[in-house]
């Protein structure tokens, strides 16, 4: 499985990471703009953090190449990577569709939303403590909690008519 993760300090985006799972093993390639500060690499998910290594000026970037052990890295046993913020973009509630009209009805006045789409349908996810609350309260039962650019997050996955896709 492959992942693309953006690198980030203090919030600001300065780079991208690939991280590429091959049996027990993950290859790690970071690259980010070439900097005068020392810069250690860290992956960070919700199930915990593990140090990658100092990357190093190669061909007026930064780079950092990297072979690890799966169970090195955090993540949720039955899950793989778990929720890792990858493949979400930002979204206006208005331009999301769901069968259910209540929660429509609070899909639509949201301001910020993240989706993910997939084959089958998408998922959709608010911040727990947004500016008008939490957008997705009406089917909080069935949300999950993910790490969204560092927020909390409760996220509903739907099919692709808009309907709650349980369990």
């Amino acid at each position: 499985m492959k992942y693309s993760l953006p690198l980030k300090h203090n919030g600001t985006n300065f780079g991208r990471v690939g991280v590429e799972t091959d049996g027990m093993w993950a290859r790690i390639d970071a690259e980010a703009a070439e900097s005068s500060a020392l810069t250690r690499l860290w992956l960070c998910t919700e199930f915990g953090r593990v140090r990658l290594g100092v990357m190093e000026p190669e061909g007026g970037t930064l780079r950092l190449r990297r072979r690890i052990a799966l169970k090195e890295l955090p993540k949720n046993i039955e899950n793989g990577w778990g929720e890792l913020d990858v493949g979400w973009e930002r979204v206006r509630g208005d331009a999301v569709e769901v069968e259910d009209a209540i929660l429509a009805r609070n899909i639509h006045r949201a301001e910020e939303l993240w989706i993910r789409r997939n084959g089958d349908g998408f998922e959709l996810a608010a911040e727990y403590a947004g500016r008008n609350g939490f957008a997705l309260i009406p089917a909080f039962t069935v949300s999950r909690t993910v790490r969204i650019d560092g927020r909390d997050c409760g996220a509903i996955t739907f099919d692709r008519r808009g309907r709650i896709v349980r369990g």
